[in-house]
């Protein structure tokens, strides 16, 4: 066991003056361990004395030439906590040397933590170092065991990203629960997208002409052939049969929805008139048609309304929705949709389209994308991990066979600083025990604060925040478990392979004939004696930084360089702040070459003056053939049109066509009696308010809903201020309003 490195070392062959004055400016980079300042009275006399002196090797071979080192030879920790020795060995150093704490004034101790911790990891280092294989075998035992579970692992569920990434408890999600239990669709009979209360199965083409003006005879005919391609496609399911876009396309009365209203119109009478369409509302012979979102890159002629002249159009959207809600359906459904990613381009091919372009993007294409991201950065992070792996590796070399720490970087790789720094002529025992009392207090609150940390995330509103939290936060205790178990075992048996290398060394030097076995050979090369502490402590790379690195940094002009670059940077980084929105943009989530980022731009440039169509739902009964009531709700409808973000004249409401059916029937609309038995006739006539009245068994209205136009909100910010403004007009209302569209439930995310 080793000595102070000030204490004398009988019958070494120097004297001390020597080694402590000419060699300690060298060892100012290695610190001397807390360890190798304690006295062992045993050791400290008789003529084979080691001294611990990291900058003393050939005189340590000199005083134990033909001697092997003992590996368990270490006389352990004693109970009490380590202590340092003044130079003279004899009493412990006071805490400012050379003073005395004032008389009356009482000394405290700031390591009641610290001690207990440093005196306990001692104890474990000396067990690792005793029985390395106990703890190298467990923790891969308890990994073989653990990893069972994997095993039970769902393989085939789909990742719910409404569910995953919006928060929780949002209102957004409590107002979707409300319309799921209260309002309904059949999407096999009259089907509405705007009034489904769930995401559903769809294929969306834009299609964008080549020239100013889609409104053409010749693009109609292009378009027209597109549209039919795509409902002609049919999907195998592996067993013989084919999914048809008619058994799987969601449907209003009889026939499939239309793709888009005007080309269906045009589909059934091609000498249509063009010129005479009005926008957002086209007022046909049979009932009026609602334009708006499904045109983009309008522009209208003069005068006022809601069915003005339209001039030109840039764009045209194509929406082909499928059955969504029996499970059976929905599935294939999905099929359908990846045969119509696989075809899409061949289908443009095939028809020479000349006058447009298309772009086009599925209800799977998110998920998909996301998937597709994630295996293309995988090859990015192997590379990432093989560079940082190799680094750690090669910043353990040391040109002494005994310094070096290749193995234990291997093993270890973040945590070689453990295997760094302590006195190789130590037994095993004694230096695990050493390194256990220096590091590991310092690993465990390390890993605490940073356990702490993550799991304090678990609190959080987002599920997949609070996934990664439990998993990293988890993955980091099992790190700090085989930290000290199953790398402080592998440093134990590095430390064994030290000791055979120092002997087949010490036997070369002393007998250069004998020959050693190819395995000793190999665990010690690439040299063939030994060389000084002095020697092996410095490591390539730290003469890089001394002789290199160093010397440019403190060069006159790259100090001038590095501050110029450096307030270039504080500027740029205070203007990035300032350029920061809110939201999440899915552009920035798929690849660069991904089909869903044109469609998005596409979008964005010619359908954004329109935005979604949000409903305003009435949550508890009233009493609608009363005036007062009716003029009520008017008043809060037109509360809505007056915000900034929706279109006036624009809003859906069963009632206010209820009424005028009423008064075009001669019925009286304030009798209760005739109010709610003259409903029936009324949903014949128009059945799509069906989904949004909600009559109970007693003929009582309990809940209704109507849908208003939002406009300007192509961006997240807006989106968010929207959402906001429109729930403050719902709360100042008298009868209780609750709002709600899909999209809420990720605009929560900006709150």
């Amino acid at each position: 066991m080793g000595v102070h490195s000030s204490k004398a070392a009988p019958q070494g062959g120097f004297e001390q003056g020597e080694a402590s004055g000419a060699q300690r400016p060298e060892q100012e980079d290695w610190p001397e361990p807390e360890s190798e300042s304690r006295a062992d009275p045993e050791a400290a006399t008789g003529p084979q004395q080691l001294p611990a002196s990291a900058g003393q090797p050939e005189q340590v071979l000199e005083a134990s030439e033909g001697q092997e080192p003992n590996e368990s030879q270490a006389s352990g920790p004693s109970s009490d906590p380590p202590r340092q020795l003044s130079e003279s060995g004899d009493s412990p150093v006071p805490e400012a040397q050379g003073q005395q704490p004032p008389p009356g004034r009482p000394r405290y101790h700031t390591n009641c933590l610290e001690q207990p911790l440093a005196w306990g990891f001692q104890r474990m280092g000396l067990a690792v170092g005793s029985h390395p294989w106990l703890f190298l075998l467990a923790p891969l035992v308890l990994t073989a065991v653990l990893g069972t579970g994997l095993m039970y692992l769902p393989r085939e569920t789909e990742e719910n990203l409404g569910e995953h990434y919006t928060p929780l408890g949002s209102p957004a999600k409590a107002e979707r629960h409300f319309v799921q239990a209260h309002f309904s669709t059949n999407e096999s009979h009259l089907f509405s997208p705007l009034r489904s209360s769930m995401e559903v199965n769809f294929a969306s083409i834009l299609v964008v002409s080549n020239t100013t003006n889609l409104l053409d005879q010749v693009i109609f005919s292009e378009i027209s052939q597109l549209d039919k391609a795509v409902q002609m496609l049919t999907a195998p399911l592996g067993n013989g049969t084919y999914v048809l876009y008619p058994q799987v396309c969601a449907r209003y009365q009889s026939t499939c929805m239309p793709s888009n209203p005007v080309l269906f119109i045009w589909q059934k009478n091609n000498n249509m008139d063009l010129k005479s369409i009005t926008f957002p509302i086209y007022n046909t012979s049979t009932s009026p048609v609602y334009l708006a979102g499904l045109l983009g890159g309008t522009v209208l002629g003069p005068g006022s309304g809601i069915s003005r002249l339209l001039l030109q159009a840039k764009a045209m959207l194509l929406q082909y929705y499928l059955k969504t809600a029996d499970p059976e359906d929905s599935a294939r459904s999905q099929k359908w949709l990846l045969e119509f990613l696989d075809q899409i381009h061949a289908i443009e091919k095939r028809l020479i389209l000349k006058n447009i372009q298309v772009v086009y993007f599925t209800s799977l294409s998110k998920k998909l994308e996301f998937e597709a991201t994630a295996r293309s950065v995988v090859p990015l992070f192997y590379t990432a991990y093989l560079l940082i792996i190799l680094f750690a590796i090669v910043s353990c070399y040391r040109f002494s066979c005994i310094r070096n720490k290749m193995f234990i970087a291997v093993v270890g790789v973040i945590s070689v600083a453990l295997a760094v720094k302590n006195n190789v002529m130590d037994s095993v025992q004694q230096r695990m025990s050493d390194v256990y009392s220096h590091v590991a207090v310092s690993i465990t609150i390390t890993t605490l604060t940073n356990v702490l940390a993550f799991f304090t995330g678990v609190m959080t509103s987002f599920k997949s925040v609070q996934y990664f939290c439990i998993y990293t936060g988890t993955t980091l205790l099992f790190c700090y478990f085989y930290n000290i178990t199953c790398f402080g075992a592998s440093m134990a048996l590095d430390g064994r392979r030290e000791a055979a290398c120092q002997r087949r060394l010490q036997s070369s030097e002393g007998n250069p004939d004998q020959n050693s076995s190819s395995l000793i050979r190999c665990c010690c090369l690439p040299f063939s004696s030994l060389r000084t502490d002095e020697e092996s402590s410095i490591h390539p790379m730290n003469l890089f930084f001394r002789d290199y690195f160093g010397p440019f940094l403190t060069n006159t002009k790259s100090k001038f360089v590095i501050v110029v670059l450096y307030l270039l940077y504080i500027t740029f980084s205070i203007y990035g702040c300032f350029q920061m929105q809110e939201g999440l943009d899915l552009r920035h989530l798929a690849s660069d070459d991904s089909y869903i980022t044109p469609y998005f731009n596409i979008h964005e440039e010619h359908f954004s003056d329109y935005g979604p169509i949000v409903m305003v739902i009435m949550t508890e009964a009233v009493d609608y053939w009363d005036k007062d009531t009716r003029q009520t709700l008017g008043k809060c409808l037109t509360a809505f049109e007056n915000s900034d973000y929706v279109i006036q004249n624009l809003t859906q409401f069963w009632l206010q066509a209820y009424i005028q059916y009423m008064e075009a029937n001669n019925l009286a609309e304030n009798d209760k009696d005739s109010f709610i038995n003259n409903i029936p006739g009324f949903l014949v006539h128009i059945p799509i308010f069906t989904y949004d009245i909600n009559i109970s068994s007693s003929h009582e209205i309990t809940s209704s809903r109507a849908f208003i136009q939002t406009t300007g909100v192509s961006s997240s910010h807006s989106k968010k201020n929207m959402l906001f403004q429109l729930r403050s007009i719902a709360k100042s209302s008298l009868n209780p309003r609750a709002m709600d569209h899909i999209r809420f439930t990720f605009s929560d995310t900006t709150r």
